[in-house]
């Protein structure tokens, strides 16, 4: 009977055990852990895009907008296949300016050190639209969108937190509508759009 119970106890214990390695807590202390958060609370099995978004640097985003940058983000970082037990899980001295890329061929998605913790940074919020495009949709603006969005870019205040893109019919419509928008009023460029 004892060695029954024993037993019991000991299964029941690698049991727990099995199940608590599959349950993953927030962490943004080291480069790893922000990228295994983000993708753990994204991921349809665990979704939580109200904590997924805390991965990201403080913005002056719309909750909604940041849920639906933190899914398009999920789905270019498991596009480019990122070696998850390749990033860096030190808390520190890891690089000098506080500054981490993730992808040697992408730049633009990189995480900052804040406060002692980690965020994808402001930049690589505002490229989640281009790179999703890229990468996700595989869509390449045409020489003549880029050319207008160079000239159109050079106009938006650095207040403005707007990506202006070409790259695809919702890109297109968003753009258009931005120039309509009070604070970038423009029916000519809206036109063009």
């Amino acid at each position: 009977m004892l060695k029954h119970l024993l037993l019991f106890i000991i299964a029941s214990l690698v049991s727990t055990t099995a199940i608590s390695q599959d349950d993953w807590e927030f962490s943004n202390s080291t480069p790893q852990n922000l990228v295994k958060s983000h993708l753990y609370f994204v991921n349809s099995s665990h979704r939580d895009l109200d904590i997924a978004i805390f991965t990201f640097e403080e913005n002056k985003l719309s909750v909604n907008t940041q849920k639906k940058a933190i899914k398009d983000l999920y789905s270019i970082i498991k596009k480019l296949n990122l070696d998850i037990e390749g990033v860096s899980n030190r808390r520190k001295g890891i690089t000098k300016d506080d500054k981490y890329v993730l992808f040697a061929n992408q730049p633009k998605i990189y995480l900052i050190r804040d406060n002692r913790r980690w965020y994808y940074s402001i930049e690589t919020i505002k490229a989640i639209p281009s790179l999703y495009n890229k990468y996700v949709l595989n869509v390449e603006p045409t020489k003549q969108g880029k050319e207008f969005q160079k000239e159109i870019i050079k106009d938006i205040p650095d207040s403005v937190n707007f990506e202006f893109n070409l790259g695809t019919p919702y890109n297109t419509i968003l753009s258009h509508l931005m120039f309509l928008s009070d604070s970038l009023y423009d029916p000519a460029k809206a036109a063009r759009c």
